[in-house]
């Protein structure tokens, strides 16, 4: 399909070791094609890891920078070989900035006592394990931290989930930042839609 885009669509993708230049060689459009990333958890990591290939123009590039900064996004380019995953610390100083962004912004009084699940070794991807170990202590270890993951909100991650986000219907948040980002006239966090409305639930 992407062979037939017309010269003023960007096509990106977010391969974290397959070679780009080689994945855009039949392309037509050649300087549209850029590899762009959004780095876990993108509810609260800002960066985008940007990794332009060859042919990448500087237009195409300027308009990707537009288009993330419209949704509060930070582009960077990859400096290595390597793509860019960040370690527990580094999540929880970017989860620590976005709450504290929110509480300047809303003056929301943020509940305390609830913390992010754990990123222990257990679940952690090693693209050097063995997949069968990977398997087992996933089963063995992951399930709390699963459970945990979704019923926390995906935006403060310290208030349990009680909205849904009409008319989408996602059911990701608290139902004091469904209301902030619908003050804010900010979109779904999960496709980006235009928030008509937020229900709260009552469990």
């Amino acid at each position: 399909a992407a062979q037939f885009a017309s010269a003023s669509v960007i096509i990106c993708s977010n391969t974290m070791r397959l070679d780009l230049d080689k994945m855009s060689e039949n392309l037509p459009h050649k300087e549209n094609f850029v590899g762009a990333r959004f780095l876990f958890p993108v509810y609260y990591v800002p960066e985008i890891e940007l990794n332009p290939t060859k042919t990448t123009s500087t237009q195409t590039i300027a308009a990707l920078r537009t288009l993330l900064e419209r949704m509060d996004k930070v582009l960077y380019f990859r400096s290595s070989p390597d793509p860019l995953i960040l370690d527990e610390e580094q999540r929880e100083t970017r989860r620590k900035a976005q709450i504290e962004s929110l509480k300047k912004s809303s003056g929301v009084m943020v509940v305390r006592g609830r913390t992010l699940p754990g990123l222990t070794s257990s679940n952690r991807f090693n693209h050097s394990g063995n997949r069968s170990d990977l398997i087992e202590s996933g089963n063995n270890n992951g399930n709390n931290s699963v459970a945990n993951e979704n019923v926390d909100c995906s935006i403060c991650m310290d208030r349990p989930r009680n909205s849904v986000i009409r008319s989408c219907n996602h059911f990701v948040t608290c139902y004091e930042c469904a209301r902030l980002l619908y003050n804010r006239k900010d979109p779904c966090p999960v496709c980006r839609k235009r928030i008509d409305d937020v229900i709260r639930v009552y469990t």
